[in-house]
């Protein structure tokens, strides 16, 4: 966020900024709410930094925030999050992204039995430096990984990933998402075109077109990352959970 137009420490140097490249904005050295009592913050836990109620230009139209321009100088970064088993499809995205340009990058959350195999796709020289392995996080972490992160990518590639609950997480943090249809709920979470893109499973060129669509395209990113957050509000709030399980059973 730091390096958006409207940030006051714009000017600061690149390397300087970098230093708080992982974490909450508001966090960062320059932020201008760095007194504010920490209950006050939290009550901004999720959902991009811009909706954060000290974020300077909170009242900016969205096409104005991510400005083609400035979106084309920075890294757009992909994550994505969870157990590294054969069905999520790392290596389908790993092979994507030989085929994307250099400033997309991947930041890879979790840990599991794929993870040898997976960090030899990712030692391909068109990838040098350009996808980070982060391993295991805590829990209280990944909010900030969310928030780091321009889009989430869950390659699956068969019925095992039953939900996608890592889906659901992204879309709280106010960050669209790009998944299979592998005939379980992920595409039931994420909406195609609203809130995300489905593909086939097991398609580098599917996803290639789809992130590229989106990354070449900030001012929908932003409504669609407005969209995630209020579908998570809605239709994937505990509230709605709990009225959904009720009508199911009883009727009500």
């Amino acid at each position: 966020p730091w390096d958006h137009p409207c940030y006051p420490c714009e000017t600061i140097a690149p390397e300087a900024r970098a230093a708080a490249s992982v974490g909450h904005p508001w966090d960062h050295p320059c932020y201008p709410c760095e007194t504010i009592a920490p209950e006050a913050r939290a009550a901004a836990s999720v959902g991009h930094p811009w909706d954060h109620p000290c974020y300077p230009c909170e009242t900016i139209a969205p096409e104005a925030r991510a400005p083609a321009s400035v979106a084309a100088q920075r890294p757009f970064r992909l994550l994505f999050v969870g157990r590294l088993r054969y069905y999520k499809g790392l290596d389908t995205l790993l092979e994507a992204m030989r085929a994307l340009p250099a400033r997309i990058v991947l930041d890879i959350v979790g840990d599991g039995p794929m993870a040898a195999p997976w960090r030899a796709l990712a030692a391909a020289p068109e990838l040098a430096g350009r996808v980070r392995f982060l391993g295991e996080i805590p829990d209280e972490d990944l909010p900030a990984a969310y928030r780091a992160a321009d889009l989430f990518v869950l390659p699956c590639n068969c019925r095992a990933e039953a939900f996608g609950t890592v889906l659901a997480e992204a879309l709280a943090s106010g960050v669209p998402c790009v998944t299979c249809e592998v005939g379980s709920g992920t595409s039931w979470v994420v909406r195609d075109g609203e809130t995300g893109r489905i593909v086939p499973p097991s398609d580098p060129a599917a996803l290639v077109a789809a992130i590229r669509e989106l990354a070449d395209d900030p001012e929908r990113l932003v409504v669609m990352g407005r969209a995630a957050r209020r579908d998570a509000e809605t239709r994937l709030s505990e509230d709605a959970m709990i009225a959904g399980v009720m009508a199911a059973y009883f009727g009500k």
